[in-house]
C-alpha cells in the first residue's frame, strides 16, 4: 500500500521562478563583476556619483552582489576560486582602499568649489562696476546662479559619500571573515 502525501510542498522561488545558475552563467556573473570593480571605476564613480554612467554602473554592481548572487558563487566546484576573487574584490572595495580614493575626489570637489568661487567672485565684481546702478535684477541673478552652482557642489559631494559608503559596505560584505563564513556555511 502506497502512501499519498497531500502536505503542500514548501515555496521555493528557484521553482516557481527560474533555474539556478548554471557554472557557466555563475563564472560569467563573477567575470563580469570583476570587470566591473576596477580602480578606475571606482574612482570615476567616487567623483561623478550622479552620472548616469555612474548610476548605472553602481546599479549593476548591486545586481551582481545580491545574497542569492554571493550564495550561488559560493557553491559548486568553484565556490573556492569565486571565494578568492569575491575576497579580492573585498579588498578592492575594503575603508583602507577606498578612503583615500575618497580623500582624492574630495580634494578635486574642493578644487573646483574654490575655482568657482573665485571665478563668480570676478564675475559679480565686474557686473557690479560696469552695470546701470538702478537695475539690480542681473546681480540677484548672478548670485542666485552662484549659489545654484555651489549648491550643486555640495550636492556632489554628499553623492559621493553615499557611494563610498556603497563601497565599504560592500567591501564588508566581501571580507575574508565574511567569505569564509559563508563558504563554510554551504
Amino acid at each position: 500500500m502506497s502512501t499519498i502525501n497531500n502536505q503542500p510542498s514548501a515555496y521555493n522561488p528557484l521553482l516557481q521562478n527560474q533555474q539556478p545558475q548554471t557554472g557557466a552563467q555563475t563564472g560569467q556573473s563573477l567575470a563580469d563583476l570583476k570587470a566591473l570593480l576596477t580602480q578606475d571605476t571606482i574612482n570615476r564613480l567616487l567623483r561623478n556619483p550622479d552620472a548616469k554612467e555612474s548610476t548605472e554602473t553602481l546599479g549593476k554592481i548591486r545586481d551582481l552582489l545580491t545574497q542569492e548572487h554571493l550564495n550561488t558563487f559560493l557553491r559548486g566546484p568553484d565556490a573556492k576560486a569565486n571565494a578568492k576573487t569575491l575576497m579580492d574584490l573585498g579588498t578592492l572595495l575594503s575603508e583602507d582602499a577606498i578612503n583615500p580614493r575618497m580623500k582624492a575626489a574630495t580634494g578635486d570637489l574642493a578644487k573646483t568649489a574654490r575655482e568657482e568661487n573665485e571665478r563668480r567672485r570676478n564675475d559679480m565684481l565686474y557686473q557690479i562696476a560696469t552695470s546701470d546702478p538702478d537695475n539690480d535684477t542681473a546681480m540677484w541673478d548672478a548670485i542666485s546662479d552662484w549659489q545654484q552652482s555651489m549648491g550643486k557642489l555640495q550636492q556632489r559631494g554628499q553623492s559621493s559619500e553615499k557611494t563610498a559608503r556603497t563601497f565599504t559596505d560592500i567591501g564588508a560584505r566581501l571580507s575574508k571573515r565574511n567569505i569564509n563564513a559563508r563558504l563554510d556555511f554551504s
